[in-house]
Order: C-alpha cells, then structure tokens, then sequence
C-alpha cells in the first residue's frame, strides 16, 4: 500500500468544481491489466463521495476490458490508490501490486483557481519521497548522491544510479541488548563522518567506508531541546528538570515560550528559557520545527492519530501565536502511523517515516513549507 500522498497539502474547504483525474487514472490503470488479472481495488482517502466515483471509474474500465473483480483474498492484482492536491492540481497515484512486482501510476489534473476563496490564507507543504523498504526504518540522511538508511540492525548505504538507488554497504549495529519498544534512531552526516544515535548507544564510521564503531553510551541527540541521549530502555527524552518527552522544537522569537514539545501525556507543552511549563496548546504524538524563507512565525509540523482513519496518522503545520497555535494549513491525512519525525539542523526540512497499515512497509519522506505556490 502507498503510505503516503506525495502531494502539496491542499486548502481547507477546497471545492469540487475541478473534477479528480479519475476517468485518466482509470484508464491507465486498466491499460495494464490483462484479461487474465483478478483484481482488488482499495481507496486510500477516506471513503467520501469523491472516493467512490473514483472506486466506481475505475471498476468501469477494468469491466469493460473483461477483467473481474474480486476481494483481497482471490485477487492476483491489488490496486491501491490516494488521491490529493495542491493548489495547482488534483493528482490521484495507484500501486499496483503482483506476485512479480509493483508499478506506480499517477495522473493529474489542472484546479480551477477559483476553487478555493480561502486559500490565501493557508500555506503548504512540499511531501517528496526519499526511499521506502520492507524492512523498518528509523531515519535517512540524504548528501548529493549518498543515502543511509538507518535499520535496527544495520546502516545500510546506497549510492544514487540511473535506475534509483544501489546499496553498496550494509554495517551491522551491535545488538547485546533487547531494544525498547518503539524503538527510535537517528543518523546525520558530520562533515565526512556519519553519526549514529539509538536508546543507550552512540556510534560513528567514516561516510566513505569502514566499519560501524559503537559505544553502550548516552551522547546528546541532534533535536532543538538540550538532551543526554535516550536511555536504552525508553523511547522518549528528559529535560534536565526530569520533564519526559517524544519530540521537541524551538519556537523562540525573540521572548518566551522558547520550545513547544510533544510530551507522554500526548499534549504539546510551550516551555520558557527555564524549561518550565507555561501552558498546553492542543495535543500530538510527535512535534518538530520547520521553516522556510517565505514565512517569519514559527511554525511546526505535529502527527497525532487520524480522527478518520483507523490506523493511520494526521501531520498538520501550525503557527505559533503567543500562548497558542494556529493551522497554517488543512490537516494531511497519511495512510500508515507515523513512526519517527525528525527536523535537519537548519530546521528548513523534517524527515518522516510512516508505516503502512498492514506493517509490512515503511517510507521516509521529505516534507518542507512550499514558498512557491
């Protein structure tokens, strides 16, 4: 299953006066079928009406190429779709998915831009895809054309080639404990060295080549609040007063509140220059900072559980007002949970990693504020 749009977030209250790219997509899609496929259809974008014409243009074209239509249990093709947009255009993606392999197809179409009156009001989110696997990620770094991916067990390195990423080299991580629950991990590029943070253990190699060295020791983890590291039976960070929290993002403007964090309680705390709690302003499983050139107030990117979806994840960008927060966008709804956020140091781009409902893949995602809208 995709795990994710890799749209813009669009407008709030946008309207349906500019048609989803559905008979396209519906096309295409039966385009490359053959007579002999029994197909599953599965919509990812919260069974609204829009859904089903979308359900019901694709079943019209696979009928009429004479191909059934069956349940996940006899299909020999799945055909999973999302459907999003920007302010510029719907765009619906399929994956269809066989015994043999997987293919992506998408289609587009133009929106009016009279569709929304109040998009100039909102912002949006630039959602690229960096690497998706079978195997559990923790975190990416991407530099030029390097990727490392960050696994449990091992950092995988892959170099970038004209048919997409090669791996090159897989460095083992040392396991003489049983990770917690949950288990979080972070990597970075440090000049020409990698660095590599996990719950009670620090480790660092050359980016080029060699071997992993790690050490059973917390060291500091690069997130916007002072740290120790995670202690290697939690998940989750402690303030120098003791305060336990998920995720941390520095929202200073010059006076307090200087940090708005994700706390075990699942609300988001503002924290002063002392790191003390000066109030509550909603709620999130995770917060990070993110930024651009075209904005000026802090903003952050939250992922709390989906209201619409059973397992899956809402990411919504909000801007710091004071003692509270406001949406700078419409919430983007991620088919799969949100397993790590992370911000880059500069805080111009986070890192998200979602799992898809069934488990059984995980896709890193690059998400920043899109200036050019």
């Amino acid at each position: 299953m995709m795990l994710a749009l890799l749209f813009s977030l669009a407008a709030a209250g946008q309207s349906a006066s500019a048609a989803a790219p559905s008979d396209d997509l519906a096309g295409r899609i039966a385009g490359r079928l053959a007579p002999a496929d029994v197909v599953a259809i599965t919509i990812n974008d919260g069974g609204d009406a829009r859904s089903e014409e979308l359900r019901d243009a694709i079943s019209r074209a696979i009928r009429a190429r004479g191909i059934t239509i069956a349940d996940a249990t006899q299909a020999t093709t799945h055909i999973d779709v999302s459907c999003g947009g920007n302010l510029r255009e719907h765009a619906c993606l399929a994956e269809l998915r066989r015994a043999s392999g997987s293919e992506i197809i998408a289609a587009t179409t133009p929106r009016l831009i009279t569709e929304s009156a109040d998009a100039a009001g909102l912002m949006s989110l630039e959602i690229r895809p960096v690497f998706a696997q079978r195997d559990p990620i923790l975190d990416v770094a991407v530099a030029a054309n390097r990727l490392f991916v960050l696994q449990p067990d091992a950092l995988v390195s892959y170099e970038r080639g004209d048919a997409g990423w090669r791996r090159v080299q897989s460095r083992p991580i040392p396991q003489a404990r049983v990770w917690p629950r949950d288990l979080r991990g972070r990597v970075w590029l440090d000049g020409e060295a990698i660095d590599v943070r996990l719950p009670g253990m620090a480790c660092r190699a050359a980016a080029n080549a060699g071997t992993l060295a790690c050490a059973d020791e917390n060291q500091p983890w690069p997130i916007a609040l002072d740290n120790s590291g995670i202690d290697a039976t939690r998940n989750y960070f402690t303030t120098r007063e003791g305060l336990p929290f998920f995720g941390a993002a520095a929202v200073d403007s010059g006076s307090n509140p200087r940090w708005l964090v994700a706390d075990l309680s699942g609300s988001l705390a503002l924290l002063d220059s002392t790191r003390r709690v000066t109030a509550t302003v909603g709620s999130a499983d995770d917060v990070v900072a993110v930024g651009a050139a075209c904005v000026s107030a802090p903003h952050v990117l939250v992922s709390t559980a989906s209201s619409r979806q059973p397992n899956s994840d809402t990411l919504r960008l909000l801007r710091l007002a004071g003692q509270r927060t406001i949406a700078s966008s419409s919430p983007l709804e991620i088919a799969g949970a949100v397993t790590a956020l992370w911000s880059d140091r500069t805080a111009s781009t986070a890192t998200a990693v979602v799992r898809d409902p069934s488990g059984e893949r995980y896709e890193a995602l690059h998400i920043a504020i899109a200036c050019d809208r």
